[in-house]
Formats: structure tokens, sequence, C-alpha cells
């Protein structure tokens, strides 16, 4: 028989420790994580990415502000498009008689359908509108007619001075039967009364425009003025405005009111551009204002 016997290492006296629990839980590890350094920055160049332009002479037509444009007039067209899709639906629907406000609103869209940019400064909208109705509703708008156009044409000229549109000529607004539209439908049509036109200085006084020409022109509640002002606090020779090729000078003529810019009263100013000003108490406004050409 054989047997085989194991040589135990030599054991240090160690001292009496009582033996752990049985149940007893081991101490938790402790372990020390080693984050690798940083590695340096990347010597590499990154290009910025390119938009390929055939003509780089010029933006490119997918640039963020072309888009933008491109957008908003997308949105005009297609808000434009709703709008008489929803009126010739609703209409033939409920056939309801045509409003007053209705009218004005269609008004207004075409005036801001139809601009034509003559300058920073000067944006010219149609001046003969004719809106087409049905005969039933022009039946019933025939009776007030006169005075309903009045107030469309009042109200006209007030939103284009508010949107800084021009008219090139007088405003006129014409309601006429259309035997192919239902009762609630209604169709707008525009054009401008002048062709080519070119931009002079003029004033704008109580809703009527005056182009300034070359030389003086006087303002004043008199008569013998060249531009008269029915307002009390107006002198009877107020001021006048010297044209001089394209320098235009303001010039107060020691009135009793004054003539203001922004609440400040002026004796002489060099107007550059559309402006507005105060003479006596009556709002007057500077501005470079369409005329025929011929």
């Amino acid at each position: 028989m054989i047997q085989h016997t194991t040589r135990s290492p030599p054991h240090d006296p160690q001292p009496d420790t009582p033996p752990p629990p049985r149940n007893a839980r081991a101490p938790p590890q402790r372990t020390r994580h080693t984050h690798p350094a940083p590695s340096p920055p990347s010597q590499t160049r990154v290009e910025p990415h390119r938009v390929p332009c055939r003509d780089r002479g010029h933006r490119h037509p997918g640039s963020a502000r072309a888009w933008t444009r491109r957008r908003v007039g997308l949105l005009d067209n297609v808000e434009r498009g709703l709008e008489r899709a929803v009126n010739g639906v609703f209409a033939k629907t409920f056939r309801s008689r045509l409003q007053p406000l209705e009218i004005f609103s269609a008004l207004k869209g075409e005036l801001d359908a139809n601009t034509r940019v003559l300058s920073r400064d000067a944006i010219l909208v149609p001046d003969r509108l004719t809106v087409r109705v049905s005969r039933a509703d022009f039946e019933r708008l025939a009776p007030d007619g006169s005075a309903l156009v009045d107030q469309f044409v009042r109200d006209l000229r007030a939103y284009a001075h508010q949107q800084r549109y021009q008219f090139p000529g007088p405003v006129t607004v014409t309601i006429v039967p259309d035997d192919s539209l239902t009762v609630g439908m209604l169709e707008v049509d525009s054009r401008m009364s002048a062709g080519d036109v070119t931009l002079v200085p003029a004033l704008e006084v109580q809703g009527r425009v005056h182009p300034l020409r070359q030389g003086v022109t006087t303002i004043g509640r008199s008569h013998d003025c060249d531009i008269t002002i029915a307002d009390s606090a107006v002198s009877k020779r107020h001021a006048s405005i010297t044209r001089d090729g394209d320098n235009v000078v303001l010039r107060d003529l020691g009135s009793t009111n004054g003539t203001k810019v922004g609440g400040e009263r002026i004796t002489l100013l060099e107007l550059t551009g559309p402006l507005d000003l105060v003479i006596g108490a009556t709002p007057v406004r500077y501005l470079l204002a369409p005329k025929a050409v011929g």
C-alpha cells in the first residue's frame, strides 16, 4: 500500500482569531478603475459642408433665405386658393347672402396679391377694382350701392396708407352682376390705370396726393396757396416746399401753430425720403408718388 504524503508549507504562527460566522458576508472588494489618458486632438482639418453651385458669383438658389421666400410665396398662393375654394363650396352649400365686410375683405386681398414694387419706399397697387356678384346679391345691394362704394373707397385708401401702398390714380370700385355666380359668391378683377410710371416727390394731404413741381409750392389755409388745407389750426400761408432737381426742402413760414416732425417744431428741413409730419393739426405725408409717363 502506497501512501502519498503532502508536505505543507511552513506556517507562521498567527494569533488566535475567532472564525467568522457561517453566514457572514465577505467584505466588499474595492476595484480601482484606470481611465486611459485622453488622446491628443486630431490635427485633421474638417472641411465645412458645401452645396455645389454652378455659378459661385450668385447666391445658390437653395439658400435658406431664398427657400424661405419661395415657401412664403407658396403659402400665400395656397392660402388664396383655399379662400377661393371655401368661398365657392360654402356659398353653394348654404346660399348665404353676401355681406359688405366680405366684399371689403376681398378688395384688400386683391391689393395684396397685385403689388408692384417700384422702389424700397414705393409699392404700387391697382386703382381700378371691379366686384362681380350674383344677380340676387346685386339687386339686394343696389339701394345702398353708391354709399357702399364710397365707403369701400375710403376704407381702401386708409388700408393702403397703413400698408404703405400707393395708387397710380384715383381709386374706383364698381359692383356688377354676374349670372354665372350663385348667391354668396363674388370675384374681384383689378387693373392699374397707368402703364409706365415714374416716381415724383408729392404730399399726401387729407387723402389726396399733390405732386410737387419744380420751384416753390406754398401750403396754407388760403385759397391763394398751391395746396389748401381746410384746418383752422393752419395759417393762411403756413409753409412752403422748394424742389430744385432732386433736392426738396420744407420751410415753415412763421406759422402760429408750427410745422412738426416727430412732435418737434421745425423751421427748415431737407426731405430725403418718406416722412410723416403735422401742419397745424393736419397729418401730412411726404412721399414719392407714381406719375404716368407720357
